[in-house]
Formats: C-alpha cells, sequence, structure tokens
C-alpha cells in the first residue's frame, strides 16, 4: 500500500507535484528500511546462534537451550516476520530438539521436532532432520 504525504514546497527528488502538493512517495525507502531491518535482525541471531552451537559442541546443553529458546520467544513476537527469519526459525526448533535428545529428554526432542514438520514453506532439508530426529526418538 502506497504511502503519501501533501506538502507544499517541497524540493526532495522523489516528489511528484499533484494540484500545487508534492505527492512524496516513501514506499521504496520503508521497504528498503525493512531489508535493512531484517539483514540486521538476522546477522544478530546467526551471531547468537553461533555462540549456542558452542555451547552444544562443549556438552554445555541446557545453556544452548537457553539462547535458542531466547532467539525463538523474539521471533514469536514478531506479527510477520520475513520469510528469512521464519526459516531461521525452523533452524532454532531443530536445534532446541538435538539439545534435549542429548540430555535425555525424548518427549521435548519429539515436541520440537514436530512443531518443525508442522511449519509452512520450512526448507526440506529443516523438515528431514526433524522427521528424521522425531523417527529416532519415537521408538
Amino acid at each position: 500500500k502506497e504511502l503519501e504525504t501533501l506538502e507544499k514546497g517541497d524540493d526532495k527528488p522523489s516528489s511528484k507535484v499533484t494540484g500545487g502538493f508534492k505527492k512524496i512517495e516513501i514506499q521504496e525507502e520503508d521497504e528498503e528500511e525493512e531489508d535493512s531491518n531484517t539483514k540486521n535482525i538476522i546477522r544478530e541471531f546467526e551471531e547468537r546462534t553461533v555462540k549456542a552451537n558452542e555451547m552444544t559442541k562443549k556438552g554445555n546443553f541446557l545453556d544452548a537451550i537457553k539462547f535458542y529458546e531466547s532467539d525463538l520467544k523474539l521471533i514469536e513476537k514478531m506479527e510477520q516476520p520475513p520469510r528469512e527469519i521464519a526459516a531461521h526459525k525452523a533452524n532454532l526448533l531443530n536445534n532446541i530438539s538435538f539439545c534435549h535428545s542429548q540430555t535425555g529428554e525424548a518427549n521435548k526432542a519429539i515436541t520440537y521436532a514436530t512443531e518443525v514438520i508442522n511449519l509452512k514453506d520450512v526448507d526440506q532439508d529443516q523438515k528431514l532432520k526433524a522427521l528424521l530426529r522425531r523417527g529416532i526418538f519415537s521408538i
């Protein structure tokens, strides 16, 4: 939806003169800002995921779960997360599932894996990981 502002005498190059007023098109700027914000959020998530992955490698599964879950809560607070962030959600859920599997909490591992499977527009590799985890811990 195009957003518009009416101002008299505005000399911005992105404006159009209409009936003595200039129509300023700001939709494109908003989209660029959203893209920039999305990239920054993804970068922050990736940095935190690297830290949590290091914890996982060291066997600190409970600490890693806390990291992954805090990012998951941030994503769930978003009204409509961009596709890139929604894809990160599947990765977080799979990581949480893995950590629970390593702490002997099979039911929690299955629950998180099932969440990945139920997500829409998720990379097939993420779903496959989740299916394998759920299958292994359902036995």
